[in-house]
C-alpha cells in the first residue's frame, strides 16, 4: 500500500468592513467554501436618482415612429416607468421600452397622441420626468 501525503489548507475570514465572513477549507481532493457574499462596496452609500437628459416633445405623422429618450443616474438598478396622461404604459403590441430608458411607439395613431413622462427609481427613491407631448399629424 502507497500512502500519498494529504495536502491541506484552511482559511478563516472574518471582514466586518466588508460585511463579510467566511472560510475555505483546500485539501489535495476536496474544497469546500462557506461564509456570507461579501462587497468591497458594502459602505457605498445609495445615491436616488437623477434625471440628466429630459424627453422632448415631438410631431408625428400617423403611422410613424414616435421615440422618447430620458438620461439619468444614480444606484443601481435604476428602473423606469413610462406613463401617458398618468397612467403606466405595458410593453406589447406597438409599444417597446415601457420600463427602459427609451420608449418606441410604433404605427402611431391619433389616440397616442397627449403627454408622456417617465418615473425613475431605485432604493433610495423616484425621479419623476417633464412631460413631453406627442402631437399626430396626418399623413402628409
Amino acid at each position: 500500500m502507497k500512502i500519498r501525503p494529504l495536502l491541506c489548507l484552511f482559511l478563516l475570514s472574518a471582514l466586518p468592513a466588508w460585511g463579510g465572513f467566511g472560510f475555505i477549507f483546500i485539501s489535495s481532493n476536496l474544497i469546500i467554501t462557506y461564509g456570507t457574499p461579501v462587497n468591497p462596496q458594502a459602505n457605498t452609500p445609495v445615491v436616488g436618482p437623477s434625471i440628466h437628459r429630459q424627453p422632448v416633445s415631438q410631431i408625428a405623422s400617423t403611422g410613424d415612429l414616435a421615440v422618447f429618450t430620458v438620461s439619468a443616474s444614480g444606484t443601481q438598478p435604476l428602473k423606469f416607468q413610462w406613463t401617458k396622461g398618468g397612467k403606466s404604459l405595458l410593453n406589447g403590441g406597438r409599444i417597446s421600452g415601457a420600463t427602459a430608458a427609451t420608449l418606441r411607439l410604433r404605427k402611431i395613431n391619433r389616440h397616442d397622441a397627449g403627454l408622456y413622462r417617465v418615473q425613475v427609481s431605485n432604493s433610495a427613491g423616484t425621479a419623476v420626468s417633464a412631460s413631453a407631448r406627442l402631437t399626430v399629424t396626418r399623413p402628409r
